[in-house]
Order: C-alpha cells, then sequence, then structure tokens
C-alpha cells in the first residue's frame, strides 16, 4: 500500500479501470463483455419509459453466460 500515492477519488477510478481493461483484453473473455454491452445497449432503449428498467437490466446481467 502506498499512502501517498493519492489513489482515491479520480486516480483511483481511472486506475481502476486501466487495470479491468487489461484484465479484460487478455482473458478469453473480451468477445463475452462485448456481447454483454450490446445486450444491455438495447435492452436499455427497449425499456426506456419503464419504472422497473434498471432492476430488470441487472437481473439480465446476472443471467449472462459469464457472469460469476
Amino acid at each position: 500500500m502506498v499512502a501517498y500515492a493519492r489513489l482515491s477519488g479520480e486516480d483511483g477510478m481511472r486506475l481502476s479501470r486501466a487495470a479491468f481493461s487489461v484484465m479484460l483484453k487478455f482473458s478469453e473473455f473480451f468477445d463475452d463483455f462485448n456481447n454483454l454491452i450490446d445486450e444491455v445497449d438495447i435492452n436499455w432503449t427497449d425499456l426506456e419509459g419503464d419504472e422497473e428498467r434498471e432492476i430488470k437490466i441487472k437481473e439480465m446481467i446476472k443471467s449472462a453466460p459469464h457472469y460469476e
């Protein structure tokens, strides 16, 4: 742990996104992640105006084959 690195807030989020993108790029789940993004985008527009849209999207994500 490096206390003086200031990895909280915006810098921490930037570091987290960078680490996630590297892990995703070099794993076997890159195509699955892209498919999940497409499904979420399609369902997000289809459920526009639905009060439970966010809950339904979360359930859809949880039902994805490689959710774990």
